[in-house]
């Protein structure tokens, strides 16, 4: 059997991550709104929360491994 390319392998596993992640991220917005009962400004409001915590919480982490190890980042910072 022969090996495929490690940029198809990356183009693929990136396309299957963005689907999945896209379908999984939209499911959960539509159970907040619908089963949770909020507002499409609330459920809104909570995915700019969201998006500004990740935001705050990878910048240190992405410093930490720039100045001191990619190792160190990991394990304090999960990914």
């Amino acid at each position: 059997m022969k090996k495929l390319p490690a940029e198809t392998i990356y183009y693929l596993r990136h396309a299957v991550w963005g689907f999945a992640s896209g379908l999984i991220f939209t499911s959960i917005w539509v159970l907040y709104y619908t089963v949770m009962e909020l507002s499409l400004v609330q459920v809104s409001l909570l995915f700019v929360v969201l998006t500004v915590s990740s935001l705050v919480f990878e910048v240190p982490t992405g410093i930490l491994a720039d100045l001191y190890s990619r190792r160190l980042s990991v394990i304090l910072g999960g990914d």
